[in-house]
């Protein structure tokens, strides 16, 4: 009757291929897993972020041949404008998307202050007799009064880029940032 009882051979080879691949593909699939997961991360503000840092730095030529100017002129100030007014626009999405927000307060290079950093103010409509867009004047800056801004803090974005060459210090370069606080209050 023992001999029943004990597992062959056979069986035992069997059982441990079987556990073998059962482990393997429980592995697999916990590595897989989370790169076919949907994530609802939203990165336009970043990459907008950026290319505002370029088209507005583009203009630093006639700056003194400040940092990375050597790219030479992209764009003039039409375009300028439009390149903000797409911003504000992508930023705002459309009224039942729940990752719209709206821009508060934008500090990057200006294009029409020959590419050096400041606070863009407002932003005209096409045809320059309007105002398209304005800064937020109570949650704006890189300090808020939390007394005179209607948003918690919880309901502000604050979204920075920082050129690659400045982050490896290959120029001197530290306080070239530049800044986009965003109302994601209906987030």
């Amino acid at each position: 009757m023992k001999r029943e009882l004990e597992p062959s051979r056979l069986g035992n080879a069997l059982s441990d291929t079987t556990t073998r691949r059962v482990i393997i593909g429980v592995l697999g699939m916990l590595m897989i897993l989370p790169l076919l997961t949907y994530t609802n991360d939203d990165f336009s503000s970043e990459y907008g972020l950026r290319q505002l840092f370029w088209f507005g730095r583009s203009d630093c030529k006639r700056n003194n041949g400040t940092f990375f100017c050597e790219r030479g002129d992209w764009v003039n100030v039409l375009g300028w404008e439009e390149k903000l007014r797409q911003y504000i626009v992508s930023a705002r999405g459309v009224e039942t998307d729940s990752l719209s927000r709206t821009i508060l307060w934008m500090y990057l290079p200006d294009f029409e202050s020959n590419g050096t950093m400041n606070v863009i103010e407002k932003v005209p409509t096409r045809d320059g007799k309007e105002i398209y867009w304005e800064k937020d004047p109570y949650c704006s800056g890189f300090k808020i009064d939390n007394d005179l801004c209607t948003l918690r803090t919880s309901e502000m974005d604050l979204v920075a880029y920082t050129p690659s060459e400045c982050l490896l210090k290959k120029y001197d370069c530290q306080d070239l940032v530049a800044y986009v606080r965003f109302n994601i209050r209906d987030q």
